[in-house]
């Protein structure tokens, strides 16, 4: 709630200045549009309760995808039980995460094997999961219903006080960041 005050505050400031705001406020019905897309800013700690909310209540025939470059073996411990429960329900959770070689390439042999372990854990549990060699994307998109976006790395600890994610429930936003967020990963796996 700090960061929806906060955002708040910013647009409050700024919602009548310049000329694409002020054509938005001459029209209704853009207003109510701009309105219906805007996101709901969230620190990690309340991330984390609402995406949890949101698992436990995904159904039958919806895909979850997870984009997490990095991994941590008490937030698998945290996650791991809902994700199966989502899964029993009929859903199928997706991973993307960075393969345990790139750790190598940069000197950490123990973050290589922790990231190869917890691989193998998501794996166990039913998750398919898809090791990038370059990542940078941080999301969550649950059916066509839920978009996360941010700075938080999902299933890693979620430390960073400045860390966020902009929760987003526009059916068609979602869509758009799904094949936004695949288009995305096929350019950096290719190199562009």
């Amino acid at each position: 709630m700090r960061l929806r005050k906060k955002l708040d505050e910013i647009i409050e400031r700024r919602k009548d200045k310049g000329p694409l705001l002020k054509f938005i406020k001459e029209r209704p019905l853009l207003q109510k549009l701009f309105e219906d897309f805007k996101p709901e800013p969230l620190d990690a700690d309340e991330f984390d309760t609402k995406l949890k909310k949101d698992l436990i209540n995904t159904e039958r025939g919806e895909e979850v995808l997870i984009l997490s470059p990095f991994t941590h073996k008490e937030k698998l411990d945290d996650l791991l039980p809902i994700l199966k429960g989502a899964i029993k329900n009929g859903a199928k959770v997706v991973v993307q995460t960075l393969d345990p070689s790139y750790f190598a390439t940069i000197n950490q042999k123990s973050k290589e094997d922790w990231q190869r372990k917890n691989i193998q854990r998501l794996e166990d549990a039913g998750i398919d999961v898809i090791t990038r060699k370059n990542m940078h994307e941080k999301a969550v998109i649950i059916g066509e219903r839920v978009a996360y976006l941010g700075s938080t790395n999902v299933l890693s600890k979620l430390e960073g006080k400045g860390d966020y994610m902009l929760r987003y429930s526009n059916p068609e936003l979602v869509r758009v960041f799904y094949y936004f967020l695949f288009e995305l990963a096929q350019a950096s796996e290719m190199g562009e």
